[in-house]
């Protein structure tokens, strides 16, 4: 299928619904997100959305040299050093963050010496004591003070792997949700990835700019399609396109332009 040539402000107008183009195409010629806007990234486990994820992360920052970007590594660690080669509970995050100039970082907000180079990215990755009792409540506090600093701070990009687990083990709802509904006048924008997309807020769904699905088997995930960008997508469409998806394509919506096309 043709692809229309990229527009140089905002997302490609011009991008015909239903097209089917190259993922690294796509981040070339057409993915141009605005300072603040959110993203949600939805779909079963494995199929490709922290690495899509991260992708958007790191072009978004590129975009916006001024702002900076974090990404939250929720997953247990093994101790991985802060250039992300040694063994580590998460080799996606360790490995993505390495390819992509990302640093991993213990505490937050970053610190860095005059004479370090700014990374790409941060990989904000508190340690794990293995024990849920000491690390639930040490890391509600570490990450619900990373979200909070870069919404007060503005100029962030934040991209968390699992929203589902900052709302519900980490009890940090009113944390997202305030990146959510106030952050695009903060230019912090949130960037929230769930292989539960039937159970998230609501928010997720009302408040995104841009959305990557998967192909999903919770017919319930699909009853959510509806309140896309305030019921600005055919649902049925939706639902036929990504019921035929292969396990790492995945459909990309900007529901403001009526872009709808499918990353391969």
């Amino acid at each position: 299928m043709t692809v229309a040539p990229a527009v140089p402000a905002g997302l490609a107008k011009l991008l015909p619904a239903g097209a089917i183009i190259d993922t690294d195409r796509f981040f070339a010629e057409f993915y141009a997100p605005e300072q603040g806007q959110h993203h949600a990234f939805l779909g079963p486990n494995g199929c490709g959305k922290t690495t899509m994820a991260i992708r958007c992360l790191v072009t978004a920052r590129e975009m916006h040299p001024a702002q900076r970007a974090v990404a939250l590594a929720m997953k247990p660690d093994k101790g991985p050093k802060s250039d992300g080669k040694k063994a580590t509970g998460d080799l996606t995050v360790a490995q993505l963050t390495r390819r992509y100039g990302g640093r991993i970082i213990r505490t937050f907000p970053p610190v860095r010496a005059p004479w370090q180079k700014e990374p790409t990215f941060w990989t904000f990755w508190p340690r794990h004591t293995m024990r849920p009792k000491i690390d639930r409540p040490a890391h509600t506090e570490a990450f619900g003070e990373a979200l909070l600093h870069c919404y007060n701070q503005g100029d962030w990009w934040v991209f968390a792997d699992e929203v589902k687990s900052l709302d519900d083990e980490l009890g940090l709802e009113d944390e997202v949700e305030t990146i959510l509904t106030k952050g695009r006048s903060m230019k912090c924008g949130g960037m929230f990835a769930t292989q539960r997309p039937a159970n998230v807020t609501l928010y997720v769904y009302t408040e995104s700019k841009h959305f990557f699905m998967w192909r999903v088997t919770d017919e319930r995930a699909y009853e959510r399609l509806a309140q896309i960008g305030g019921g600005m997508i055919d649902k049925r469409q939706c639902m036929e396109i990504m019921k035929k998806l292969r396990k790492h394509d995945c459909l990309y919506l900007y529901p403001e332009q009526g872009v709808m096309a499918v990353l391969v």
